[in-house]
């Protein structure tokens, strides 16, 4: 009794002496601080995206005009054909793209170097050559060079003779490749015709595509938003009509960001189907694992052939043209991951994968099966451990293009004065490289945790499972704002790791006029079949719609 009574008065004491801390003005001062960070933490993410709604609602929104010229609202397969036939002519097309260009590139900084001249003569010796061919030879060209004729763009990250390839680094900005990429050159053969070479971030190491030399690249749909990154050049030129096919590299979501938030089809294809040869810089180790060159495009239907064409000798590994096995045909599908430093999608996110999980169900005939992963409380780390590298040159050697390092600290300090040599992103993942913040048995540990994920994740796919997820969380956020949530990388870099095949597909336009899609990720080598996924999205939803629509 005496115990009970002890801890009553021990109790009312300390809650008396709480409150007489908290009349103090300091310890109110204190108290209100504790719990506007603990509501910081908590509402972080919606805190960012008020703020930046905010700040930009001050700035008119401008977007690309809706493209009406009607060559340039051709898939590259239909052009290629109406090509063939004598229908249009390669030159038409190609200056129709040109003009296009010219209209929307001062605001949208997509294409970085052109070669439009070179170009133009191209389009004209096709025309005469195919004016004189006859049926059998023009059936051969069908079956040898099925885009002849065709506009493409490539990132700027990939060599091409007489281009540049700065990779968006200062230091570089007179740097002219001496040799073609391998996957261009397939491109080139198979008849595109070359308009130039696209954006992309310093090092392409971010999904905001900006750097010192270009300046940033903007959303076609609303410029004060970003378009995505790494590709984001491809992304923002082809939804804006100034190209119908295009190629881009993806290690962490790069391919799937700017086709997600430009409203358009990117396929991230299986590991070695597409040679990365040519692709700067230069990745070794598991990261060359996690690296994928894919196309980019308008029509999904343009995915196939131009694929085809990518892949080479390793076509067919792949599949494509092949019908879906509908008898087989699993789904799966991914709401969110349980990472709490990856942003929580938002209901138009959400709203739009259950409409896509819903129409395949519907289409296949089958239940999809929601899929939870214990590992992805720390998927960032697990990305984090699969990108370290003791072989290959650290950022901040990279960044200065001549074989010395740069003081990443010292870099940081000077760029937020103002004194900005190199971008942030670049400078951030450069300090993370020096800090070395995982460990080699954290690594070690994350690695298995990785290949353990892997094998799961391969077992519940079989042969003919798609999983169908958000690519990123929400729509294009502002210009910036990537900063602030830049580990929102991580649902797409996911599939990197665990180096499967995807792709990404428009499903709706939200209520600030923004695309919205979701990735469909299939087991190894399914590519073709993710195609197939994608065509029928594509009848579904509408695929790319053309801004103000």
């Amino acid at each position: 009794m005496e115990l009970g009574h002890f801890i009553m008065d021990l109790f009312m004491w300390s809650m008396k002496s709480s409150c007489n801390f908290l009349s103090s003005t300091f310890a109110q001062i204190v108290f209100s601080l504790i719990l506007i960070l603990t509501a910081s933490y908590y509402y972080r993410f919606s805190i960012v995206r008020v703020y930046f709604r905010f700040i930009n609602s001050f700035t008119p929104r401008t977007s690309v005009s809706t493209p009406t010229n009607p060559l340039l609202l051709l898939s590259a397969k239909k052009a290629a054909r109406m090509i063939r036939e004598r229908q249009i002519t390669s030159e038409s097309l190609v200056e129709a793209y040109i003009s296009r260009i010219k209209e929307v590139n001062p605001l949208i900084i997509a294409l970085v170097e052109d070669g439009f001249e070179e170009a133009i003569a191209l389009a004209r010796e096709i025309d005469v050559k195919l004016d004189g061919a006859s049926k059998m030879e023009i059936e051969k060209i069908a079956r040898d060079q099925p885009l002849l004729g065709v506009p493409i763009s490539i990132k700027e990250c990939i060599e091409i003779e007489k281009y540049k390839c700065t990779i968006g680094i200062l230091a570089r900005k007179d740097i002219v490749s001496r040799r073609t990429a391998p996957t261009v050159r397939r491109l080139l053969d198979a008849g595109c015709v070359l308009l130039g070479k696209t954006n992309n971030p310093e090092v392409c190491l971010s999904f905001y595509t900006t750097n010192q030399i270009y300046g940033t690249t903007r959303n076609p749909y609303d410029t004060r938003r970003i378009p995505g990154g790494s590709s984001g050049g491809e992304g923002a030129l082809i939804a804006a009509g100034g190209s119908v096919i295009g190629v881009g590299s993806d290690i962490a979501g790069s391919v799937r960001f700017p086709a997600h938030f430009c409203g358009i089809f990117g396929l991230k294809t299986s590991v070695g189907v597409v040679d990365a040869e040519g692709h700067l810089p230069v990745i070794t180790e598991f990261r060359s694992q996690m690296l994928s060159i894919g196309p980019l495009c308008r029509y999904a239907e343009d995915l196939e052939e131009t694929t085809r064409a990518m892949a080479g000798p390793m076509v067919d590994k792949i599949r494509l043209g092949q019908p879906l096995d509908e008898s087989s045909i699993k789904l799966f599908f991914l709401t969110n991951l349980d990472d709490p430093k990856v942003e929580p999608c938002c209901p138009e996110t959400l709203a739009a994968l259950k409409r896509a999980v819903f129409a395949l169900e519907d289409r296949f005939r089958i239940k999809g099966k929601e899929l939870k992963f214990p590992c992805t409380k720390h998927t960032v780390e697990l990305i984090a451990a699969s990108m370290h590298s003791d072989t290959q040159d650290p950022v901040k050697r990279i960044l200065t293009g001549k074989g010395t390092d740069i003081n990443s600290f010292l870099e940081l300090a000077r760029f937020f004065i103002g004194k900005k040599e190199f971008t942030f992103p670049s400078l951030f993942v450069s300090v993370l490289e020096e800090l070395d913040l995982i460990k080699e048995p954290v690594r070690n540990k994350l690695h298995e945790e990785r290949d353990a994920l892997a094998t799961e994740l391969r077992e519940k796919l079989g042969e003919n499972g798609f999983l169908i997820c958000p690519s990123y969380p929400t729509a294009a956020p502002y210009h910036v704002q990537p900063t602030l949530t830049m580990f929102n990388f991580a649902l797409s870099g996911l599939f990197n790791v665990m180096r499967l095949p995807a792709v990404q597909c428009p499903v709706t336009i939200n209520k600030d006029g923004m695309p919205i899609g979701i990735q469909i990720v299939g087991p190894e080598y399914s590519d073709g079949a993710l195609i197939k996924i994608a065509e029928e999205m594509e009848i579904i939803f509408g695929g790319w719609k053309p801004m103000g629509q």
